[in-house]
């Protein structure tokens, strides 16, 4: 069964592999896409994936490692996120999601 969800969206960005400043592939984007929030877990199992002592970029590379290492059984899977579900992590991500906000009340 689904052990977590999030929805994500196409990566449309060109992504470059870079070692020492210097490029060193194109990461093909076919298969690529941005995860974004909420991610969704059955209480259980998030609470088994943060008791760990382990570091990951967000909880579902948790639930992932889990899966793979054999500790949990089932699978993560992406729904269709939005353009518009901006993650806000720094200031300006927070000034563009206001503006978009703005821009959205005076649309016709």
């Amino acid at each position: 069964g689904v052990l977590a969800a999030a929805p994500g969206v196409p990566v449309v960005d060109t992504l470059k592999r870079v070692v020492d400043g210097r490029v060193v592939a194109t990461v093909d984007r076919r298969e690529l896409v941005g995860v974004q929030t909420p991610q969704a877990f059955p209480r259980h199992v998030l609470d088994a994936v943060l008791s760990a002592e382990d570091t990951a970029t967000d909880e579902l590379a948790l639930v992932e490692r889990w899966i793979a290492s054999g500790r949990l059984t089932g699978e993560v899977v992406v729904v269709a996120g939005s353009a518009l579900g901006h993650k806000i992590t720094f200031p300006d991500d927070l000034e563009l999601v206001e503006a978009l906000a703005r821009a959205a009340q005076v649309a016709p």
